[in-house]
């Protein structure tokens, strides 16, 4: 049950990437139209055209990797909730073997009363 619609995050990253990558392709054309009056400007143009055209790339993979990372971790943490949600929030926070002992002592033993009773009075 994911949520296809983009966040307003998602929209302005794409708008970021997508003005980055058309003012790198605009520097590139404009290094290479003025390479023959102006060289040492086209070729500063054209080596900060290819170094925002590689910094797309980068950002691109590292924010899919990232974000099926956090997915991942999400879709692990919601399993385990679905489990067992007391296991879930304290196991997190208290060494495992403090936790384990806890959970043997208090949750998984068996507690029987024995001779146990009650007496209710009605009076009117």
């Amino acid at each position: 049950m994911e949520d296809s619609s983009p966040n307003n995050e998602d929209l302005i990253a794409g708008w970021v990437y997508g003005v980055v990558g058309l003012v790198s392709v605009v520097l590139l054309l404009v290094g290479h139209l003025v390479e023959t009056d102006y060289a040492t400007f086209a070729i500063f143009l054209k080596e900060l055209a290819f170094a925002g055209m590689i910094a797309l790339i980068l950002i691109g993979t590292i924010e899919r990797f990232n974000r099926r990372r956090h997915e991942r971790a999400a879709n692990a943490l919601v399993e385990r909730i679905n489990k067992n949600l007391f296991h879930a929030i304290y196991e997190r926070y208290i060494p495992h073997a403090v936790f384990n002992e806890v959970e043997k002592g208090l949750l998984r033993s068996n507690v029987f009363r024995q001779e146990h009773g009650s007496t209710t009075r009605w009076s009117l």
